[in-house]
């Protein structure tokens, strides 16, 4: 799967979305791997800074409109939805991974750390 397959392309260059900092150019035209986290796994992952996982962020920091976001996403969950992972970071894909965890569902993912070198940015 390619990352272009994920997102349209004004996603990819809009410098406000964590995704464009961290891929250049050359990492567009990468097949990466589809990976699952299962349930368990969901409640490890880490928010893109590291010091938090995502469930302990969304419990102590999301706000009544990013628990609206993910309610809608448990009633109506994708199991096809392909979140972003770098290391053990989610990168995008923060809602859809706290809906699967609430829900005791897992998730695929991509690995950024596929990528060879050159294609991530520091």
């Amino acid at each position: 799967m390619k990352i272009q397959d994920l997102y349209p392309e004004e996603d990819l260059d809009d410098e406000i979305e964590l995704l464009f900092s961290e891929l250049s150019d050359d990492a567009l035209e990468f097949e990466f791997e589809v990976r699952s986290l299962t349930h368990a796994q969901t409640a490890r992952a880490l928010t893109p800074i590291g010091d938090l996982t995502v469930a302990e962020a969304m419990h102590s920091l999301a706000d009544a409109d990013q628990w609206e976001i993910i309610c809608h996403k448990q009633e109506n969950f994708d199991a096809q939805r392909v979140i972003v992972m770098r290391g053990e970071s989610v990168i995008d894909g923060n809602h859809h991974l706290m809906a699967a965890h609430l829900s005791g569902r897992g998730v695929n993912y991509i690995q950024l750390e596929d990528v060879p070198e050159p294609a991530l940015k520091p």
